[in-house]
């Protein structure tokens, strides 16, 4: 839309902290004209082609909140009848719906979270088993490599066993290269 999102996020902090620190009683805030909230007041009170948004009803509820008015039929209709061409209807209508939205959207993450929580119990039982045959597999390489350690130093000792029975002398000189080499 063109909007810069830094000049919105600033104007609507500044807003806020008019409204958390303004002294005014709800009525005098209402029918103020000083100052940028009773500016937008009073522009919506004396524009009868004011263009209601449901933005702006959403933040009018806000408004109600800050200034610890619960927002309900009771209190839009006062707010409505101050600022003439907000619709109490209407308001009730924007604020509910939106309510309703955040229930929505809290159920939603609360439901985010949740599967989260389960794929990392998935990925974790994944990664445990997956250890867990690592290690099966681990141990069956070593009995495998004992195994044929066990079987090499079999056969040199046949071979030295063969040597030794069939050419006296070579297996003595085979004894004296071994030792040398040590």
């Amino acid at each position: 839309m063109g909007f810069d999102p830094v000049k919105i996020r600033e104007d609507a902090k500044r807003m806020l902290t008019l409204v958390k620190e303004s002294t005014l009683s709800e009525e005098e805030l209402l029918n103020s004209s000083d100052g940028e909230l009773g500016a937008i007041f009073s522009n919506v009170r004396n524009n009868r082609f004011f263009k209601y948004t449901d933005a702006w009803g959403v933040g009018l509820g806000r408004i109600m909140e800050l200034r610890n008015v619960e927002p309900n039929k009771e209190s839009f209709d006062r707010w409505a009848g101050v600022l003439r061409w907000v619709f109490s209807p209407r308001l009730l209508q924007s604020w509910d719906e939106f309510c309703g939205d955040q229930l929505r959207m809290q159920g939603v993450e609360a439901m985010q979270k949740q599967l989260l929580i389960r794929e990392k119990k998935r990925a974790a039982a994944r990664l445990e088993s997956k250890a867990a045959a690592f290690e099966g597999k681990k141990k069956a390489l070593q009995e495998l490599n004992e195994a044929i350690d066990e079987r090499r130093a079999q056969l040199i000792e046949e071979q030295m066993a063969v040597k030794k029975k069939y050419d006296p002398v070579g297996y003595e000189r085979i004894l004296k290269q071994d030792s040398s080499a040590v």
